[in-house]
């Protein structure tokens, strides 16, 4: 009867992915899909083949899409690379299966109305900071969950995040979101060091969750008829400062990307709406 190494070499990966700097959040997401193949594969990590793995995808792509079925295989494609890498295995059983194809959606950010209309809808103190904070610095939702109040440079108008890989970078407010960050904090009756946090005793800082409640109160107070995400305000960020005419390698800096590439292909197609209303406006 042959025995199964996967739990083994399950925990050998996670472990060196935690020390490469990944969040405790994707480590999490990770794992639980990593359980579900060492629960199907009872048998050596060397032994599993490309079979075994397209017949994993088709139980599962029964209840998934194409978008979720890519990310419950992005965890396995790694898994088995990095076996691979390793020298834990010769041949590694996902080299040759593709990622399905997604319909392409394009990311819409908030318009400038819409902006607008988050602004003039009756916000509390917290909800004027977090939609200032993320429209004037494009963080990511794990960045702005992490910020503490003493990474703030008020006199500056900047500060320092810690963003994918545990790499550090800086960036910029507006005058606009000093003044909300102010009025926020001066309402604060807590002490946690956290810049947003949560309004009830014990203070803690917001959960990924807490934050998409808060935004969902938002959208309904500016009677806005779209869905709003977090991440909605780092699209809307990149959008329009690519429109004013910011050079997408500061974009890529401010946003954290490793390459301008992936600044140009995620972001770029955001404003070809402009092409239209600037070809009317010449040809007018």
């Amino acid at each position: 009867m042959t025995t199964s190494d996967l739990e083994g070499k399950i925990n050998y990966f996670l472990a060196t992915k935690k020390l490469e700097g990944l969040s405790p959040r994707t480590l999490r997401n990770y794992e639980y899909t990593l359980r579900k193949l060492q629960n199907v594969f009872h048998k050596p990590v060397s032994t599993v083949t490309t079979a075994d793995i397209k017949m994993l995808m088709y139980s599962e792509a029964e209840k998934k899409s194409p978008s979720s079925m890519n990310t419950f295989m992005t965890p396995i494609r790694l898994f088995f690379a990095w076996l691979q890498n390793e020298e834990f295995i010769i041949k590694n059983p996902c080299a040759s299966i593709k990622p399905m194809k997604e319909p392409k959606r394009m990311r819409k950010p908030l318009t400038e109305e819409q902006v607008e209309q988050l602004r003039d809808s009756m916000l509390t103190r917290r909800e004027r900071a977090l939609l200032e904070f993320f429209l004037s610095t494009g963080c990511r939702l794990s960045e702005v969950l992490n910020v503490k109040v003493r990474d703030i440079d008020f006199a500056n108008k900047t500060l320092l995040v810690i963003g994918k890989g545990n790499k550090e970078r800086r960036v910029y407010f507006t005058e606009r979101c000093k003044r909300s960050l102010n009025n926020y904090l001066k309402s604060r009756e807590d002490e946690s060091e956290y810049l947003f946090v949560t309004e009830r005793k014990p203070y803690r800082k917001i959960s990924p969750r807490g934050m998409q409640v808060i935004v969902n109160k938002m959208k309904e107070k500016a009677n806005l008829d779209i869905h709003i995400h977090p991440h909605i305000f780092r699209h809307t960020f990149a959008t329009q400062a690519l429109r004013s005419g910011m050079k997408p390698e500061v974009i890529q800096q401010i946003l954290g990307h490793e390459d301008v590439g992936i600044t140009l292909k995620v972001y770029a197609k955001l404003a070809e709406s402009d092409v239209e209303h600037s070809y009317r406006m010449l040809v007018s």
